[in-house]
C-alpha cells in the first residue's frame, strides 16, 4: 500500500491528524513529524545548534510516526560560504542520526529538489550548476544515511509577475494549462530524484495551498483538479506522499500563524487522497 505521511499543521485539526479527522479514515494515512526548526545554526527558539539544544527540542516535540526534516538546501549559499559546509554537513547528518536513534521512525530529507535542466514550469533556469552542486552535496551527506529524500512535488501555478504588488489581481489559473505542465515537471523530477539520490526512498512532498512562488497569497486554496494531479504523481513516481499545509506565510515567507482546517477539509476526504 502506498503510505500518505501526514505532516499537516492546521488550525482545529484533530491530535490524530487526518487520519483522525474522517471516519472511516483514509487509507494508508500515517501521522507524521513535520521539522522544519532544528536544522538550523541559529534559531531564534532553540538558540545556537548543539546536541543539547537538539535533545531537548526532540524531547519537547515527542515526535511520533515519519520524521519529516527539512533542511532548505536551495537556499544556501554554498558559493558564498565554502567554509560553513562542514558545520553544514555535520549539523544535517547528527539531526537526522539522532532521529534514526529512536529506533521507530522514518526518517525523509526535505530541501526543495526540483529538476537543474531544461526548464522549471517553462523557465530556463540561469543557475543551474550552483542547484546541481547543492544536490550533489546533500546526496554526498545523506549517502551513508537510511533516510528518504523528499522531492518538491509542489504544483506552482502561473501568478503575479515577482516583483508585482502585493496588491495587484492574480491571473485566472488555466487549469488545462497547468496541469500539463505539471505532469511534464513531474515526470522530470522524478528522473531527477532518482539520478541525483540513487537507492533513496523516494517521498513526495504536496500541498493543496498555492505555493508562494506562484506570487500567489500562500493561503490561496488550489483547484480540486490540480491538487489531484499532485497526488496522482507521488502514487505514479514515489514511494511515499508527504503532505504538508497549514502555515500562513506573507510573500517573503515569515511565518504569520495557522491556517483554519475547515478550510481545506475538503481536499483531504478519504475519495480524494486515496484517488
Amino acid at each position: 500500500m502506498h503510505t500518505i505521511i501526514d505532516g499537516t499543521v492546521y488550525e482545529g485539526l484533530p491530535p490524530g491528524g487526518i487520519a483522525a479527522a474522517f471516519t472511516p479514515s483514509p487509507e494508508g494515512v500515517v501521522r507524521g513529524f513535520y521539522d522544519g526548526r532544528s536544522w538550523r545554526s541559529k534559531d531564534t527558539e532553540h538558540g545556537s545548534f548543539s546536541h543539547e539544544n537538539l535533545e531537548r527540542h526532540i524531547a519537547r516535540s515527542r515526535p511520533r510516526g515519519p520524521i519529516w526534516l527539512d533542511v532548505e538546501i536551495d537556499c544556501v549559499a554554498m558559493e558564498e560560504r565554502p567554509d560553513e559546509l562542514d558545520e553544514l554537513a555535520s549539523r544535517i547528518q547528527t539531526i537526522c542520526r539522532e532521529y534514526l536513534a529512536m529506533g521507530t521512525q522514518d526518517v525523509g530529507v526535505y530541501s526543495g529538489v526540483k529538476p537543474y535542466t531544461s526548464f522549471v514550469y517553462g523557465k530556463i533556469a540561469d543557475n543551474d550548476w550552483r542547484t546541481l552542486n547543492r544536490y550533489r552535496f546533500l546526496a554526498h551527506v545523506l549517502r551513508d544515511l537510511p533516510v528518504a529524500i523528499v522531492a518538491d512535488g509542489y504544483v506552482i501555478p502561473s501568478g503575479r509577475p515577482r516583483g508585482a504588488a502585493a496588491g495587484s489581481p492574480v491571473p485566472q489559473i488555466d487549469v488545462a494549462a497547468e496541469a500539463r505542465k505539471y505532469r511534464d515537471y513531474a515526470r522530470r523530477l522524478a528522473e531527477f530524484s532518482r539520478e541525483i539520490f540513487p537507492g533513496k526512498t523516494l517521498w513526495w512532498a504536496v500541498t493543496p495551498m498555492a505555493h508562494g512562488g506562484s506570487g500567489m497569497p500562500w493561503d490561496t486554496v488550489l483547484p480540486m483538479e490540480l491538487w489531484r494531479e499532485q497526488l496522482r504523481a507521488a502514487r505514479r513516481h514515489a514511494d511515499a506522499t508527504a503532505l504538508w499545509g497549514g502555515p500562513d506565510l506573507a510573500a517573503d515567507g515569515t511565518y504569520r500563524g495557522v491556517l483554519a482546517w475547515s478550510r481545506f477539509r475538503d481536499r483531504y476526504t478519504p475519495g480524494v487522497l486515496e484517488g
